[in-house]
């Protein structure tokens, strides 16, 4: 059962819907999800090198795939997005 929208809003401390920094095997990766008809969809980009560009590229997926519109810049949303992972809000 998915949770609740405003459970979701709550928990998105990096103010970036449908992304979320992360660690996975010892990188740092950009999760990028979103819901179609067909179910949930999710892709990831590998920010150990060029994070702003992950950043970019992942905020780009997102505007195709659901038309999310941001009101930051890329270093805003990547600062964010290490925030976020940092726990602080």
């Amino acid at each position: 059962m998915s949770r609740n929208i405003n459970e979701r809003r709550a928990n998105n401390t990096s103010k970036l819907p449908g992304l979320r920094l992360n660690r996975r095997k010892g990188h740092l990766v950009i999760d990028v999800a979103w819901s179609t008809e067909q179910g949930r969809k999710a892709t990831s980009y590998l920010a150990d090198r060029r994070p702003l560009e992950a950043t970019e590229r992942a905020m780009q997926r997102r505007r195709d795939e659901v038309g999310a519109q941001y009101d930051q810049t890329v270093r805003q949303a990547w600062e964010n997005l290490k925030a976020a992972l940092r726990g602080s809000p």
